[in-house]
């Protein structure tokens, strides 16, 4: 399952009844989670490079350095 999640930069949170994606780059609302990519990586179960991969990219996307904010 965590291979279909993949969305090619972080993990998609989940999809809605119809198969529509939820946390992906195709969503104008939403399109990156920091629940997913974190327990991706915590878990252990993200391989090394998409683990790198998603935190990166929650970092580009939820971390806002200015403002001394982490979205999520």
């Amino acid at each position: 399952m965590l291979e279909l999640a993949w969305d090619g930069e972080w993990y998609r949170r989940a999809y809605f009844d119809d198969g529509t994606p939820l946390g992906s780059k195709q969503n104008e609302q939403c399109r990156i989670d920091s629940l997913a990519q974190s327990w991706a990586v915590l878990s252990g179960a993200a391989p090394a490079a998409r683990a790198g991969k998603a935190m990166d990219a929650l970092r580009t996307h939820l971390v806002n350095r200015g403002a001394g904010l982490i979205c999520c």
